[in-house]
């Protein structure tokens, strides 16, 4: 709507017609653009009488898409420098609040020695927003701003890491921190679960895949979801003996509940407060393992026996937690990434796990950002397939043709290859933003082709022969194409080399736009008009006859006369 009114009425109000003594050349006139505008017709003259040349150069431009498609790197979103990042620990099993508080002040101060680090602020007992065990401890850090240091804040992480690998028996993972849930435990990206029936061999198997993945760069923090397994004096019943002295089992599990966990007796009242009342063994003797074999469970007859008697303590490890997915026991393997595409890492994940030959009824899942990645690129693929749908029936209704919607949709392909080359000369990946960038240069490729293709008709239409029409039509439409081509890159090219918070997932968008429309267009020009006369001679033959676009305009004229015709003979039209 803006095009055909408002754009039409400014240029009225504020352009004024050229007056004839008026001697000042245009930017059309220069001897720059005239020199460009001749190489392109001579370029064109030459395309266009080698046709079947130019063909193959674009077949083979399409097939290196999917080439370099194969070699792009892949992952869910671009991690951004936001000055800040998350250091998360967990403290060998047992430890005290007072022993955790020790380690966390220890993890400060090394922390405290990176010259970027503005900020500290530690929690402990909290797993993201719910809390935990006193073993968990969570760091904040907040850097200096990007504008104010020289290492990236990947590199920072990378060298934490190396001065926090000094405290041994810790489990610690620097981080990036979830802008959409706030700071959590252990958000990585990698994340592959493992699921079987049996516990202790899941757990093997996680084993063998953290050693093999742990020997190809890139993969940091390497390790399991499951929590550390916790220090228990395990109770085991000699059911024979204890069924002769009359010693049932929750017998002794309610003397054992009772008098070291603790049990409610009552309650008291003071000040208007209300406090519980619990009855259990004193600190000291609780954690003497010969004090709680003397304990007594009720007999037979009433008598009360130790439990020595009938037991045998021994001390064991339990584990942390016990995972389920899909109702299966399962342990996630997780894994931040340094330098690596979450893409890549999930193919070596993936195979580290084929290597194993694992039992049928164990299987691997892809969890967090890898399965928000397979979902996003089927979505995409979705949208890509429907886009070329509405895109082919506008056109088809636009130029009244099956055959020209085809000619300006080739030149969408081989746009694609050229922004897929962007990316792997910047070093960039393929994200969902990069993707978003593919669809924007599709549709500004296609405006261009659209220039070329209905001014050629429109020219043919007053009877100029093909290729006379072909070389006019693009000689015309050479300088609107380079005007908007080189308004989009100007455009975005300081979106795609700006630097701040939050830049980089605008630049891999930008940076697909701008890299795509410079090295695109010149194959664009040529290809389309190519294109334009292949299909052309196409439909002069026998196979391509069938295909017409019903005249829309001639089919309401001869229906609008037939209701006429009726309505004048006095009969009631009836369809």
């Amino acid at each position: 709507v803006v095009a055909f009114t408002l754009t039409p009425m400014l240029a009225a109000r504020i352009l004024s017609a050229r007056k004839a003594e008026d001697t000042a050349r245009t930017s059309k006139e220069t001897a720059f653009y005239r020199a460009m505008e001749q190489w392109y017709e001579a370029a064109l003259a030459w395309c266009l009488g080698h046709r079947l040349l130019v063909i193959g150069g674009a077949l083979l431009i399409l097939v290196g898409g999917f080439y370099l498609l194969a070699k792009s790197p892949v992952e869910f979103v671009v991690d951004d420098d936001m000055s800040e990042f998350e250091v998360v620990a967990e403290a060998p099993p047992g430890s005290s609040l007072e022993r955790t508080t020790e380690i966390a002040r220890a993890l400060e101060g090394e922390l405290r020695k990176i010259p970027e680090v503005r900020t500290l602020f530690t929690t402990i007992g909290v797993r993201g927003q719910y809390q935990s065990n006193v073993t968990d401890i969570s760091l904040y850090v907040g850097l200096t701003h990007l504008s104010e240091r020289t290492r990236t804040q990947d590199e920072i992480k990378q060298d934490a890491r190396r001065r926090l690998a000094v405290f041994p028996g810790l489990r610690i993972s620097a981080q990036q921190i979830n802008l959409i849930g706030g700071g959590g435990f252990r958000q990585t990206p990698f994340n592959l679960i493992l699921r079987g029936p049996d516990l202790q061999q899941l757990d093997g198997h996680a084993r063998a895949v953290i050693r093999t993945l742990g020997s190809k760069p890139g993969f940091v923090d390497l390790d399991t979801a499951q929590t550390q397994r916790q220090p228990e004096l395990q109770v085991r019943i000699d059911r024979q003996k204890a069924s002769d002295l009359g010693v049932r089992v929750d017998g002794i599990a309610s003397a054992l509940r009772t008098l070291v966990g603790g049990e409610k007796a009552g309650f008291y009242r003071e000040a208007g407060e209300q406090y519980d009342v619990r009855i259990r063994l004193q600190e000291p003797f609780r954690k003497d393992a010969s004090v709680i074999a003397d304990l007594a469970a009720p007999g037979a007859g009433g008598q009360l026996v130790k439990l020595s008697n009938v037991t045998t303590l021994a001390p064991g490890m339990s584990p942390g937690q016990i995972e389920h997915y899909a109702q299966e026991r399962s342990i996630t393997i997780i894994s931040n990434l340094y330098q690596k595409p979450l893409g890549e890492a999930l193919g070596e994940g993936y195979d580290a796990v084929r290597e194993l030959k694992m039992p049928p009824e164990y299987g691997i899942v892809t969890l967090g950002r890898g399965k928000l990645l397979a979902e996003a690129i089927q979505n995409f693929l979705i949208a890509f397939v429907l886009s070329l749908a509405f895109i082919y029936i506008v056109l088809a209704a636009q130029f009244e043709s099956f055959v020209h919607p085809i000619t300006i949709m080739v030149s969408m392909f081989l746009s694609i290859p050229f922004g897929l080359l962007t990316l792997l000369l910047v070093g960039k990946t393929l994200n969902i933003y990069s993707i978003m960038g593919l669809f924007l240069l599709m549709g500004v490729v296609k405006k261009n082709a659209i220039l070329q293709v209905d001014y050629t008709n429109v020219l043919r239409e007053r009877g100029l022969p093909r290729l006379e029409a072909q070389m006019q039509a693009d000689r015309a439409r050479l300088r609107p194409i380079l005007m908007t081509t080189l308004a989009i890159i100007a455009g975005m090219l300081p979106v795609a080399l700006g630097r701040g918070d939050g830049a980089a997932s605008r630049a891999s968008l930008a940076t697909v736009v701008v890299g795509g429309q410079a090295l695109c267009l010149l194959v664009t020009l040529l290809a389309t008009p190519v294109i334009y006369s292949m299909f052309d001679d196409l439909r002069g033959r026998r196979v391509f006859s069938w295909i017409r676009f019903p005249r829309w305009k001639e089919a309401l004229a001869a229906r609008w006369q037939w209701v006429n015709g009726r309505v004048a003979n006095g009969r009631r039209p009836t369809r």
